[in-house]
Formats: structure tokens, sequence, C-alpha cells
């Protein structure tokens, strides 16, 4: 074989396997589990409250809750006595429409002597499927 036609071979080979490669990648965007996603929207929603940006937690709670209440009595809901310091999605336990979220926190409070203490505790949370997409269930 020439050298012009080995070229020619080799570029054709390249061009096939393109759209083999192009459709792998876009099946990997996609091949995210619903448990994945539970897990990436409760991050990013205990990510906000840690950072004390209670319009982007506001942002993920369910549409039922975002009806009932504006951002600010959203905000209003947390009081003043507590601080987060981290939040870390432990488990997400599927159930249809509905996934048990279990978060481990660490949060400084007030002591009995008025001086902050620091302190872990796991939240379970509930998130609910609804348009396609999930939400924070205050309910």
């Amino acid at each position: 074989m020439n050298r012009v036609s080995w070229r020619l071979v080799c570029l054709a080979f390249v061009l096939l396997l393109l759209p083999l490669v192009g459709c792998e990648s876009e099946r990997g965007l996609t091949d995210v589990t619903d448990e994945e996603r539970v897990a990436a929207r409760a991050q990013e929603r205990w990510d906000a409250l840690v950072a004390g940006s209670f319009d982007g937690a506001y942002e993920l709670e369910s549409p039922a809750l975002r009806a009932a209440y504006s951002s600010r009595a959203y905000r209003g809901r947390f009081g003043q006595q507590m601080r987060w310091a981290a939040a870390e999605v432990a488990e997400v336990d599927l159930d249809g429409d509905r996934a048990n979220v279990r978060v481990m926190v660490s949060y400084f409070t007030l002591g009995p002597d008025g001086r902050p203490l620091e302190n872990e505790r796991p939240i379970f949370e509930t998130w609910v499927r609804e348009g396609g997409e999930w939400w924070h269930s205050s309910d």
C-alpha cells in the first residue's frame, strides 16, 4: 500500500469511529441514576445552607412549599441560634417518586454559657420527584 492509500484508510477509520465516540460521551452524561440526581440536589441545597444562601436553598424546595412561602418567610424558618459548618449527603434510599436522604451535618450552636459548641448529627430529609425533577419536601 502506498503512503497516500494508507493515509486514506486511516482517515476513513477515524471518521468511522467519531460518531461512536460522540455516542459514548452523550450516553455517559445521561446515565446518571436517580440516586445520584437526588444526592447532587440534596448536596447543592446543603452547600447553599452552609454558605448562608437561603435563596439558593429555597430554589430547591418543592413547588408546593414555594407557592405557600415567600423566600423571605422561608429564610425566617431557620432562626439565629445555629450556624451550619459542613454537610455531606451520606445515603439516598429511593421509593418510587420519593427519596429518603440522610445528611451528616456539622453545626455550631450556643451552649448554656453562651459560648459556641460544635456538634455533628444526621438529618433525615424527604425528596420528591415532581415534573421530572427532584425537590426537597418539608411536608
